[in-house]
Parts: structure tokens; sequence; C-alpha cells
């Protein structure tokens, strides 16, 4: 071969390697701002400044809401601590009120960067502003529920109602939409206030700005979940609310970050999901699966909600492959990563048909391409488990 030739190659050598050294160094770089971004140790300095700088707003009337008073004026709601929350400002927060006999501990939450996208959204030149927002609005509300109607100002007051009306105020005042816009954005905030009834999630206490407050579930399933019956007894609140997620809204809910962790107990002893940004409606979900390009079926996943991949058309099929219930069986009564199991030591007298009918449940095909009812598949594992679980057993310390 010519030398010429051996040059030629030795060049397209060199260029390939500065090419994927370049690109190395981008993937490098995109990988260090998501760690510093998302994943960086939360600062109780820089929570105390975020906390000021938005009751600064809320005294210059550029951030409302109905906490904003005892968090900026009466300070009757006092910071206590951070966590990393990932995309999350998350603070722990202590409610000094004439509510509750001792302090209310509250959750202060806002999804990051919330407030540029809003501002980019919307720009203050726009002689529709009010109208363009109101469109923006009921498009928010729909992804979460069909029963309510946003028309006019009216009509949204009514709905956000942690919002607190200033008399003084007209409703036209960008900085107030801004605040209504930018809590909408946050699928947990509107679950919470659009379906407060159920006791599947925190309650929604309030908010200041594009911050709201919720309930504090200070128990998590490990912190209860000792003896066999106390296993039993959250088993089966588990499985009343994955029933509870097929009929108690307007359609299909989904659970697609089922983990122990993502579940606790209140004071009143009600067991709460803890991530409600996992949630979604079945029409939403289906859609959002639909919309992503595929080779393989795990590229069809959301979470934990399986899909599965047209490979002619490379794009994910409108429906999900798994269920809650299965998902409920297998990362959390049978166990996944570092978590044991709730059920996955059972008493010898139940431990045979409980491991049968787990079994059972995980490996079912539990294809959901339409909203439909419960299938009567899913109801029998459901009432096995809870005729198995109700059997009189000895308690047993795990």
């Amino acid at each position: 071969m010519h030398w010429r030739t051996y040059l030629h190659y030795f060049l397209l050598l060199v260029e390939a390697s500065v090419f994927s050294l370049k690109l190395g160094i981008l993937v490098y770089a995109a990988n260090m701002v998501f760690v510093l971004t998302y994943n960086s140790p939360c600062s109780d300095e820089e929570a105390l400044k975020t906390i000021h700088k938005l009751c600064l707003d809320a005294l210059n009337k550029k951030a409302f809401g109905n906490l904003c008073l005892p968090l900026c004026e009466s300070l009757d709601l006092q910071y206590s601590f951070c966590t990393n929350g990932g995309e999350k400002d998350v603070f722990f927060m202590s409610w000094d009120n004439s509510i509750t006999p001792s302090p209310a501990q509250l959750v202060m939450k806002r999804t990051r960067f919330t407030d540029q996208i809003v501002n980019n959204l919307y720009s203050t030149k726009r002689d529709d502003f009010v109208n363009v927002f109101l469109t923006e609005l009921k498009t928010l509300v729909n992804r979460h529920t069909k029963s309510k109607y946003i028309g006019n100002m009216k009509d949204l007051l009514q709905l956000f109602w942690t919002i607190e009306e200033d008399k003084h105020l007209k409703h036209e005042n960008v900085d107030f939409l801004r605040n209504v816009i930018g809590l909408a954005f946050q699928s947990e905030y509107m679950f919470m206030l659009l379906h407060p009834i159920g006791n599947i999630a925190p309650s929604l206490r309030g908010s200041c700005g594009q911050f709201y407050f919720m309930e504090h579930v200070p128990l998590r399933l490990s912190d209860v979940a000792i003896t066999w019956s106390s296993q039993v007894s959250i088993a089966v609140k588990l499985l009343d609310l994955v029933q509870q997620m097929e009929d108690a809204y307007f359609e299909r809910l989904h659970m697609c970050d089922v983990k122990a962790d993502n579940f606790g107990l209140d004071d009143n002893n009600h067991l709460k999901l803890l991530d409600i940004d996992s949630l979604h409606f079945h029409s939403a979900l289906v859609r959002k699966m639909s919309d992503q390009h595929c080779l393989h079926d795990r590229d069809c996943q959301v979470w934990n909600c399986r899909g599965l991949c047209n490979m002619t058309s490379q794009k994910c099929r409108p429906l999900r492959f798994n269920s809650n219930l299965q998902n409920v069986c297998e990362e959390i009564f049978l166990g996944a990563d570092s978590y044991d199991g709730l059920l996955s030591n059972p008493p010898s007298s139940v431990g045979d048909d409980l491991r049968e009918i787990l079994h059972s449940c995980v490996v079912s095909n539990h294809i959901s391409d339409v909203d439909q009812d419960f299938t009567s598949q899913e109801m029998k594992i459901i009432d096995l488990l809870k005729t198995i679980l109700k059997k009189k057993t000895t308690s047993s310390i795990r």
C-alpha cells in the first residue's frame, strides 16, 4: 500500500480520536452540570437566602399566598432544615399556629427554575397576556381533572385557594398571574389542589409565591414494619391503595415509581404516597409513552411503568405493560434493591401460600391499553392476598 494511503488512514484515525475526545468532554461537562445542579447537598445558608428573597417579593407584592404572612411577617412559620430534593428545593418547616396544639411540621417545596420558565413563556409586552394565561391554565388543569372549569378570573380564584386574594390587587397584575401559573406547572401541587379527598397523598396546606407547603409525613415503611402484624396491616393498606387508584378518580391513576421509600404513614396511621410527581393519569401516561422513539421495550419505560416498542415504526405503543398491583408485589412485598421486602419473610403457617400468590402477581400479564376497570385477574389476586394475610398468625420480629 502506498505511503500516501497510510497517511490518509492515519489522519482519519486522528480526526476520529479528536472527535471522540470532544464528545467525551461534552458528555462529562453535561454530567457535571447535572450533578452540580441536582445532586449537590442542600445548604442551610442557601435555603435561608431563598426564603429571604421570597419574603422580599412578598413584602413588595410580587409574591402572593395564604402562607406568606406567617412565613414573612408574623414569623410563625420557621425554617428547620433542608434536604436534597433533586430538581426541587425542599425545606422542612415548623408552623406554630392556633389550629394544632403543637407546631405543625410542614414541607416547603418548589421545582427549581419554574420562575425562569414562566418568564420565558409570558412576556409583559403582550396585550393578550391574560387570555394567553387563562388558556394555558385550562390546559394544565385538564391534565389532572375533567371536573373543573376555568372561564374567568373568578373561577381561577375559587380553585386556587392557596392564593390569598388581595382586594386592592388587580387580577391582571403580571406578578400575580405568574404566581398562579408557576404553581400550576408543578404537578405535585396540582394533584393535591385538585384531589384533596382520598387520603392517598399528603395534604396541601398553602403556598407563598411559587413555593407550596404540604403535610410532613414522618414515618417510612421501614420505620413501622417491625412485627408480622404490622407488616400485614401495611400490606392491606397498600392493596386498598391499589384499588383506589383504579376507581377513585376520573380515570385510572398509575404509580410509576413504586418503592418502599415513596410510602409513609401520617400521625393518624394513614398510608400516604410521597412521590406525587410519579403519578400519571392513564391518558397522560399513554400519550407520554406514544411520543417516545424506541429500539427496545426498555426505551418505553416511565420509571417502573413498563411499555412496549413497535419495532416496525420504532415508536412506543400507547399502553402500559404492567400494573400498579404488579409493581407493589414485586418492589415492596417481595423487595427490590436494598429493601428486604415487606412480605418476604412470612410465618411458616402462611409462607407457601403467600409466596405462590405473590409469584402469580409478579409474572401476570397486565397490559393496560384502555382505561378499563380492574381486571378479574387482579381482583382475584388482591382477594387471595387479603385472605391469606388475615389468617391468624403469630407475631414475629424480622
